[in-house]
């Protein structure tokens, strides 16, 4: 972590914002511990790891893909 920002690429430093999402997986398990989602059927901490990750991490790993794409695949 301490060595993203020599990275070069802004997807890299877009995750150290990103992994705070973490934090959420706590609070839906604490306020949704045995009760289902309406929409999607998961309780508090299932909900996070079937749904919010997902919503979380794809938009990151597009834009690492596409970073990658256009910068190519050399190493700086």
């Amino acid at each position: 972590m301490p060595l993203i920002p020599f990275s070069g690429r802004r997807a890299w430093l877009a995750l150290s914002g990103v992994v705070l999402v973490y934090y959420l997986r706590f609070w839906l398990g604490y306020h949704w511990p045995n009760d289902q989602t309406v929409v999607w059927g998961y309780s508090g901490t299932a909900f996070f790891d079937f749904v919010v990750t997902w919503i979380e991490y794809v938009p990151w790993f597009l834009w690492l893909a596409l970073d990658r794409r256009r910068y190519g695949e050399a190493v700086r």
